[in-house]
């Protein structure tokens, strides 16, 4: 005869399960604790949501952060208000986040000039940049002035001096309409030819910055697998403006050291243009350890410098307090400690520079 009673048998079941469904729920919502982020639980004051986005995310679940999330946020805080506390959490992990939030603007501005005024260079200017495209971008709401490829060869002279746009971010809203130029076209060279049409060779080579980080910013392989320098050899002359990304992309798909890679390349540009994008890559790591800047060594001067001046443009924008000490140690050169401290005064996309070995008139 058994001594098993059905019904305890059930009802241990059913408290198994019940304790198992309590303990998913609870894993859930401690490891994903923006997964449940519905409207009525966000705040709706703001001082309560720029507090609610700083201890909900993290550096690395910025890029995470969809359109719809963005324009809850901004029924709150305004454009700027936004930038700058996802600044605080990351400066550059805030970049993607930013395009969204320029969007916005220019949906919000209806236009161009009205759209730029309300972004800033926070998150290395990513709200210019979008905003750009989405000028380009076309929809069918009515009231928004989007603009077509042939308005931006017309007026591409003048569409970053508005009076909207404080004249030192005139640099990076020109690398913004590189962006919004190869959205346009079809093809890497189609893109950046509409970059020739600026007349001043500074405007075109941050033309052309933009134009390929739209093609290679978010590459991690070459887009030709037997040519790692494809397509910056065959550039207009902007080879810098082109390894900026590309040397980021060579280093994940080869086996040696990328600066020893950087200085085998035969030719001096393409040397210079290598090492400017090294300055890029190991700017986080130089940030960490100063001493890492002597990463930027070559046997090629200009290259060290370009290298020097491409880290400290980056950790402008995201790491300056980091400078002084990254600076004084190349206090020994003069040249380059010279370098690195003007960079760090002026960053990205300044006009107050040396651009001789950016520009497609340097000869090597």
């Amino acid at each position: 005869m058994s001594d098993s009673n059905p019904l305890k048998a059930n009802h241990f079941l059913f408290f198994a399960l019940f304790a198992l469904a309590v303990f998913l729920c609870g894993a859930i919502l401690f490891f994903s604790p923006h997964m449940f982020s519905s409207a009525d639980k966000i705040p709706t004051d703001k001082v309560g949501m720029e507090t609610f986005i700083q201890n909900t995310y993290g550096p690395n679940d910025l890029i995470l952060i969809d359109e719809s999330t963005i324009k809850q946020f901004l029924t709150v805080l305004t454009h700027q208000e936004l930038l700058d506390t996802l600044d605080a959490v990351d400066p550059l992990m805030c970049h993607e986040p930013a395009h969204a939030i320029g969007k916005f603007a220019f949906q919000d501005a209806g236009d161009v000039p009205g759209s730029l005024a309300l972004c800033s260079e926070v998150c290395m200017s990513g709200c210019i940049h979008g905003a750009l495209l989405e000028a380009v971008a076309g929809d069918t709401q009515s009231g928004h002035t989007h603009v077509a490829l042939e308005d931006f060869e017309q007026d591409i002279q003048d569409i970053c001096t508005t009076k909207e746009l404080k004249s030192d971010l005139e640099g990076t809203c020109i690398h913004g309409v590189g962006h919004a130029l190869m959205s346009l076209s079809n093809g890497v060279t189609a893109g950046l030819e509409k970059c020739e049409a600026y007349t001043d060779e500074e405007k075109k080579y941050y033309c052309q910055t933009g134009a390929y980080m739209e093609v290679l910013g978010n590459r991690t392989t070459p887009m030709d697998a037997e040519d790692l320098l494809y397509p910056c050899e065959e550039s207009t002359g902007y080879a810098s403006a082109c390894m900026r990304y590309q040397t980021t992309i060579i280093a994940n798909a080869i086996d040696t050291d990328i600066q020893d890679y950087c200085n085998s390349l035969a030719s001096e540009k393409m040397q210079v243009a290598c090492f400017h994008g090294l300055g890029r890559l190991k700017a986080a790591d130089i940030a960490d350890e100063p001493d890492l800047i002597r990463l930027c060594e070559s046997q090629n001067a200009s290259a060290t410098k370009t290298c020097v001046e491409s880290a400290a443009e980056i950790l402008h924008e995201t790491q300056a307090e980091k400078l002084p000490a990254i600076c004084t140690a190349l206090s020994e050169n003069e040249t380059l400690y010279q370098t690195c401290t003007h960079a760090a005064a002026t960053g990205l996309y300044s006009f107050d520079k040396d651009f001789t070995p950016y520009l497609s008139t340097y000869q090597e």
